[in-house]
């Protein structure tokens, strides 16, 4: 589900399978622009987010199957509907954590409109400051399958 969105990014950079490796130092990630040493703040952020929240939704799902469910697995669909959610919910604590009241603590607008641009749905259609208002479904780019944008 990490590869199909970030596919949707419109970056030089295939998705692949992230290693062990990449798992565990996913906050060190940087993605570098063509052939420069200019790093891409949005796509390395982006990454590191899509890397480290479903890692954390496999190990909470791998406890809540163990402890909570006896051994049972959850459905596809609901595995997605989780993961969509997880996402939804990351973009918006980013939008929030750009507001002022957070005076020097907050996000720049600038990093988190990088670091979604292009995976939102229907981007093309949102306001120039879509950060400052509340739209709702304006979230990633991708559903769950129960009809209900993935949330539920």
């Amino acid at each position: 589900m990490a590869g199909e969105l970030w596919s949707k990014k419109k970056t030089n950079i295939p998705w692949r399978a992230p290693t062990i490796g990449d798992i565990i130092g996913c906050g060190l990630a940087r993605i570098y622009g063509d052939g420069t040493e200019k790093i891409l703040q949005g796509e390395s952020r982006l990454w590191k987010l899509l890397i480290a929240q479903s890692a954390h939704l496999i190990w909470a799902l791998h406890c809540e199957r163990v402890i909570r469910n006896e051994g049972r697995n959850f459905t596809e669909n609901k595995i997605r509907n989780r993961w969509v959610k997880k996402v939804n919910d990351l973009l918006e604590l980013n939008r929030n954590m750009t507001h002022r009241k957070y005076d020097k603590k907050a996000l720049s607008k600038r990093l988190v409109l990088q670091t979604w641009k292009g995976i939102l749905v229907n981007e093309d259609r949102l306001p120039r400051d879509w950060m400052d208002y509340w739209i709702d479904r304006v979230l990633v780019g991708t559903t769950g399958r129960d009809g209900n944008g993935g949330v539920g």
